[in-house]
Formats: structure tokens, sequence, C-alpha cells
């Protein structure tokens, strides 16, 4: 549970930081194709990540999925998703 929160928690401080335009890209879809990668356990990361909230960026930010992905293990059905902070930079537009 603790996880859950943590990730959500993350992922709420991301939007936050990152809802600056500088072009037009289909985050939405990227994030959703992402989702769909994400497999630990029981845990479903469709019910935690709520990808209609990247529509407002503006710019392409794949690279932020592939760091999520870089720094994230499951370890016996369990998430570790402690390194996702160090990708927080690149889920926003450079300004």
């Amino acid at each position: 549970m603790h996880k859950k929160l943590a990730l959500l928690t993350l992922m709420n401080i991301v939007m936050t930081l990152g809802l600056s335009g500088c072009g037009s890209y289909d985050n939405v879809a990227a994030c959703e194709a992402w989702v769909e990668t994400m497999t630990c356990g029981e845990t479903d990361f469709s019910t935690l990540v709520v990808c209609s909230n990247y529509e407002a960026i503006e710019c392409n930010i794949a690279d932020y999925f592939d760091c999520l992905t870089e720094n994230y293990s499951c370890d016996m059905g369990v998430a570790d998703t402690a390194g996702w902070a160090a990708c927080s930079a690149l889920a926003g537009c450079e300004e």
C-alpha cells in the first residue's frame, strides 16, 4: 500500500512540474503504451497512472517513460519504483 501511495505522490509531483507547453505530441498514447508494459505481481498500473493527465504536456516526453522503465524493478511480485524520482525532470518541457 505504501508503494502505491508513493507512486501516486510521485506522479502528482511530476504532473505539477511538467505542465508547460512547447509543441504537440501524443503523450497520452505514449503513457498508455508504457502502462501496458508494466507488470508486477498484483499491481495494476492502469489504475495508478492517469494517462489523460499527460495530454496537457505539449512536448515529447518519451524519454520520461523510457527513464521510468529503466529505473524500475519487480522483485517477487513487489514493484520497486524508488528510482522514478530521478526521472521527474524529463516529464516536462524545457523553457
